[in-house]
């Protein structure tokens, strides 16, 4: 194997998506549009960093250049996150270069000869193993895997000019303003569904996610229905995924939109009313009983634990 390019929109993801080549054992390359990134990568990739120049801010209108560097260059497997941009920039890539797309792969292994991808299917309630066969283009959720370490060397950064595509341009910004934790690094998440039955009643759940040291999530009708919670809370297959030491669940239904999301997390607590609900299934603990009269003890509980009671 001749080794893996990783292309970085963020350091952070960038530093991501090089555990995972690390994992397949192979030498890592980077590419990146932004010299703040090319900057900051050449601390962690363990060959070259490819920096892209031209006239234009966004990676994927870098596609023909990038997909010229990737035919020179000749990787085993190249990492893109998997993000609007990232998805726009792989498919586009794959078309040009004639070569397999593999999106949204959840685990990347390898027996030494060839790579297996396992992506997810059927809304989350399958999974699918694909053995790459030659150059492929892999999109990878990032937040499910830990930024990479230093590596002991610094890289060399390549500048490269390239000409953008101007087919498309930006005629307006506006910032997205996001509150709260970040999901991708907390180790304890407490997720609330539709069994809460009032806005005020968050304060709950909040309350349990401080005692955890944790953060507090959703299912997608909470947060797009509802509106309680920031949309980038919520958890699911088109949502967040999660890599917790602790998910509780507190008045989730667990539909496989939703549990798709969990599929990382080591110990999965479940409180629900309804003893036949689905989450049941994913959960590792399970409660049967009012979130409302349950979750107050725990509370108490946790409390009880830290003071030696």
């Amino acid at each position: 194997m001749t080794g893996a390019l990783v292309v970085a929109d963020t350091i952070e993801g960038g530093r991501r998506l090089i555990t995972v080549a690390a994992g397949l054992n192979l030498p890592v390359s980077a590419v990146t549009h932004d010299p703040t990134v090319a900057t900051g990568l050449t601390d962690y990739v363990s060959d070259v960093v490819y920096h892209l120049v031209g006239s234009s801010d966004r990676l994927h209108d870098y596609y023909s250049a990038f997909a010229g560097l990737v035919r020179d260059r000749q990787p085993d497997l190249v990492l893109i996150a998997d993000t609007v941009p990232g998805r726009e920039l792989a498919a586009m890539s794959a078309a040009q270069l004639d070569v397999a797309l593999v999106s949204g792969a959840t685990r990347l292994v390898t027996d030494g000869t060839r790579i297996t991808a396992t992506r997810l299917v059927y809304g989350g309630s399958f999974e699918r193993e694909e053995q790459l066969g030659g150059l492929t283009i892999v999109t990878v959720p990032t937040e499910l895997h830990h930024p990479a370490a230093a590596s002991a060397t610094t890289a060399e950064r390549v500048t490269v000019e390239a000409t953008a595509d101007q087919r498309v341009t930006v005629t307006k910004r506006a910032t997205v303003t996001r509150s709260g934790p970040d999901l991708a690094s907390a180790l304890a998440i407490v997720g609330v569904g539709l069994g809460l039955r009032h806005r005020d009643d968050l304060s709950l759940a909040d309350e349990l996610a401080g005692a955890l040291d944790g953060a507090v999530a959703c299912t997608r009708p909470v947060a797009e229905d509802r509106g309680w919670l920031p949309t980038e809370r919520y958890i699911g297959i088109s949502g967040a995924k999660i890599t917790s030491d602790l998910y509780v669940a507190l008045g989730i239904s667990g539909q496989t939109q939703h549990t798709a999301g969990l599929r990382d997390v080591k110990v999965v607590v479940a409180i629900n009313s309804d003893p036949a609900a689905p989450i049941f299934a994913a959960a590792d603990y399970g409660i049967v009983g009012d979130l409302y009269q349950i979750v107050p003890l725990l509370i108490q509980a946790i409390e009880d634990s830290r003071h030696g009671q």
